[in-house]
């Protein structure tokens, strides 16, 4: 199938997953190699961070992207980004593994009717639900040239001076630009 070229798009535009989404929704493969290009990275280490896991962590992400495939025409991305979602996707799988490892790694063979206890008492998950959604709004509600800032550095490990020359800003638009979304990012997640 012939695909029609992703048309110019203004500076915030480029940043967004919104024209990506869209052609994604009418099963327009490259979109979805776009969107995976631009969020594999994040997705991986995130997982990584929440399972401790190479192995684990790959196939989360993969996952989590093929849940992107599959759920296309029913997902509603919020703000200019499919990365939230994402991250929420990564999230939930991730726990469920967790599950599924704590349960037959740790259930003793005569108790394997019981359930198995969750790694993370439900407090702890509720809260950090609580705290990545707060995060995911406030991202889905900053500028799309820091949403893009915050996935250079904050996540995939960008220097300053590299995001910059990508982004066309200067190093220092780019500290004071990630400065001011860590503390108001801090502002949300801190405990009142």
């Amino acid at each position: 199938m012939l695909e029609a070229p992703i048309p110019p798009a203004s500076m915030a535009e480029r940043h967004s997953d919104v024209v990506l989404f869209d052609r994604l929704c009418r099963n327009d493969e490259s979109a979805f190699r776009r969107l995976y290009e631009r969020h594999r990275t994040p997705v991986y280490w995130y997982s990584r961070s929440l399972l401790r896991s190479d192995l684990d962590a790959e196939e989360v992400a993969a996952d989590s992207f093929v849940a992107l495939w599959k759920k296309r025409h029913s997902i509603v991305i919020h703000g200019l980004s499919a990365l939230p979602w994402l991250l929420v996707t990564a999230r939930n799988l991730s726990w469920n593994r967790r599950r599924s490892l704590n349960s037959r790694a740790t259930v003793p063979m005569d108790d394997i009717d019981e359930p198995a206890s969750q790694q993370l008492p439900l407090e702890e998950q509720i809260a950090q639900r609580m705290i990545l959604d707060k995060v995911a709004r406030l991202l889905e509600s900053a500028d799309p040239i820091d949403q893009e800032l915050f996935r250079m550095c904050m996540i995939e490990g960008f220097a300053y001076k590299e995001a910059a020359a990508r982004l066309d800003l200067t190093h220092g638009s780019v500290r004071n630009r990630l400065f001011r979304l860590r503390r108001h990012v801090q502002s949300v997640v801190a405990p009142a």
